[in-house]
């Protein structure tokens, strides 16, 4: 099965001005599968998360990668959008291979597990689901690029992400998120903060040391101050000729 990748458009106009829609489903140099089935339990869904007998998995569920070397196979990629999987996402705890976990456009609900022990992770996309509760702590996923989240019922803070200087693309929009927007400062590889449409008051902050932002996204909040910091361009990326904002 070829697996199509899916980039962010490229923008290279010098123009500065809103933003164009971030869409959920696009990828940062992420794949991606259109035509995976529903995922059932009888097809080995919960063996995936004890990490067992991988070997009578490998290459039988569409979307799953099993990789590894040693005889020490793992499952690595998990890539199941639009598969019609509702209940609560397992733990992948024990997965301590998994690089890639994609299951956006699904129906399910619950919490956003724990990640913590996925040190591994470089990709989380859960976006346009049902999920619930807090935005949990990312900061064990040091070499996480990409984290989608959004378009989903989450509540609570935006938490601190100072520990990810990894990550390119974070998107937290269209959730329930209260609180300020927080210090990206050490964010220096963010090329996408998609925040918009949640509940965040506060100013905004100085994004001068984020060299490598490119799409700023944080309008349909209750931010203080937002056309006075948009007329400012001290407030952008040093190298703001390719920067789009959205406030």
């Amino acid at each position: 099965m070829t697996r199509p990748t899916v980039g962010l458009a490229h923008y290279t106009a010098s123009v500065r001005g809103d933003a164009p829609p971030l869409r959920e489903d696009m990828s940062l140099g992420g794949d991606a599968f259109n035509d995976a089935p529903p995922l059932r339990e009888q097809d080995g869904w919960k063996d995936l998360t004890a990490d067992t007998d991988l070997n009578t998995l490998a290459g039988k569920l569409n979307g799953i990668t099993i990789g590894g070397a040693d005889g020490k196979l793992g499952v690595t990629d998990i890539v199941l959008q639009d598969a019609g999987l509702a209940g609560k996402i397992p733990s992948f705890l024990k997965n301590m291979a998994l690089k890639s976990l994609i299951l956006h456009h699904n129906k399910l609900t619950g919490p956003v597990p724990d990640f913590s022990k996925n040190t591994a992770l470089k990709e989380l996309v859960l976006s346009s689901n049902e999920l619930s509760g807090p935005v949990p702590d990312f900061s064990k996923n040091v070499n996480l690029v990409e984290l989608k989240l959004g378009q989903n019922g989450l509540t609570g803070s935006v938490p601190d992400f100072s520990s990810n200087t990894a990550l390119k693309v974070l998107s937290l929009a269209q959730n329930s998120l209260t609180g300020e927007i927080g210090d990206f400062s050490k964010n220096t590889a963010l090329r996408t903060l998609s925040l918009a449409e949640n509940e965040l008051t506060g100013t905004i902050p100085s994004f001068f040391s984020n060299a490598a932002l490119q799409f700023l996204y944080l309008n349909g909040n209750s931010l203080t101050g937002a056309e006075g910091w948009k007329a400012n361009t001290a407030n952008y990326p040093e190298n703001y000729r390719f920067f789009r904002v959205s406030v």
